[in-house]
């Protein structure tokens, strides 16, 4: 699962694979906009239960590092 979704090295935003270019091709997507981190779950670019869940996680911290 760590492959598919983590942390960013600086941990600044979140890094995934982009389910839907699968299998054909391997394409990581580094994310931390609050409508690209939504869009990805609605556009299925992350998907299953246990990954959609380390996904959220992972961007509600990122997001909460722009908090004032």
């Amino acid at each position: 699962m760590s492959d598919s979704v983590r942390l960013s090295e600086d941990e600044k935003s979140v890094v995934i694979i982009d389910q839907t270019k699968l299998p054909a091709e391997t394409v990581y997507l580094t994310l931390s906009d609050p409508s690209v981190l939504y869009d990805a779950i609605k556009l299925l670019k992350v998907r299953g239960a246990p990954a959609i869940g380390i996904f959220a996680g992972y961007s509600m911290y990122v997001l909460s590092l722009s908090i004032d």
